[in-house]
């Protein structure tokens, strides 16, 4: 009887040693592979203020077209999205803007290497820190080519963003218009072959 409970006493003992090392290796590995994946963020983007634009398209397109004919940058500045705008253009906009790169969780890549893609020059979304940022890129955004086209054309519901400007230059371009909770913004250029 004394034995069996010896054997007993030695067999909980060990239970209990190897619940407790298995407890202490379990909290190692949990604590080693304890990384919090970070949310995906494709873009750096800080707080971004834009400024209250008009919440009707026809009353927008009017103070765009006379900021255009008046040559006003600050008007044109403030009824285009400063945060992520879009310029998939030929025309290479002028530092300094803000290229946001787009990469891959450490956690989420495949076995093999995965390099962040930095959307250069196609794609871009562009963050427009300051006026002056804006100021020194009106040249190219508003290239003659683009404001005929905005003072001559009205914009149409589209497909490749809410309101658009469209035509065909070797590939689809649309100068696109969109609505936010601070009215109407142009939010830049895109194309499509």
């Amino acid at each position: 009887m004394t034995r069996k409970l010896i054997l007993i006493g030695i067999g909980l003992v060990a239970f209990c040693v190897g619940l407790g090392v298995s407890r202490v290796l379990s909290l190692r590995l949990e604590f080693e592979s304890n990384v919090t994946i970070p949310a995906i963020q494709l873009h750096t983007q800080k707080s971004c203020f834009e400024a209250e634009t008009s919440p009707d398209l026809s009353t927008f397109f009017d103070e765009l077209r006379d900021a255009l004919k008046k040559e006003d940058t600050h008007r044109l500045f403030t009824m285009t999205r400063r945060c992520n705008f879009d310029w998939y253009a030929d025309a290479a906009l002028s530092h300094p803007l803000l290229y946001e790169e787009v990469s891959v969780p450490s956690q989420l890549e495949t076995p093999f290497e995965v390099k962040p893609i930095l959307k250069v020059p196609w794609g871009q979304r562009l963050v427009f820190e300051s006026e002056n940022d804006f100021a020194l890129n009106t040249r190219v955004i508003f290239s003659p080519g683009i404001m005929r086209r905005l003072l001559r054309d009205d914009p149409q519901a589209s497909t490749e963003c809410e309101y658009a400007v469209s035509w065909r230059e070797r590939v689809l371009n649309h100068l696109c218009f969109e609505r936010d909770s601070s009215g109407f913004k142009f939010i830049g250029l895109r194309t499509e072959p």
